[in-house]
């Protein structure tokens, strides 16, 4: 069985959640002032990942590859990007 599950994310150029494994985003949206992400996730699947994620400001320098995009979400007077970075496991 399926359900969804929401993460809180910071305004951070690197930050890390666990999440069970073949977990599929949603949506970034925010809620009461705060940026979340929704995932798609299967509670009863062995084994959780850990998934990178990085948020930038319009106007903000971004690395050559900043991963995938995800959304762009506003918390007057900013405006935010979110992107799920593709690094390995060690990295």
């Amino acid at each position: 069985m399926t359900t969804i599950w929401k993460y809180p994310l910071d305004v951070a150029c690197s930050q890390v959640l666990v999440m069970p494994t073949d977990a599929t985003i949603l949506c970034v949206q925010t809620q009461r002032q705060r940026i979340y992400l929704w995932a798609l996730v299967d509670p009863a699947r062995k084994g959780f990942d850990r998934r990178h994620f990085s948020v930038y400001g319009t106007g903000h320098d971004l690395p050559r590859h900043p991963g995938t995009y995800l959304g762009t979400v506003q918390i007057e007077p900013f405006v935010w990007h979110v992107f799920e970075d593709a690094q390995e496991e060690g990295e």
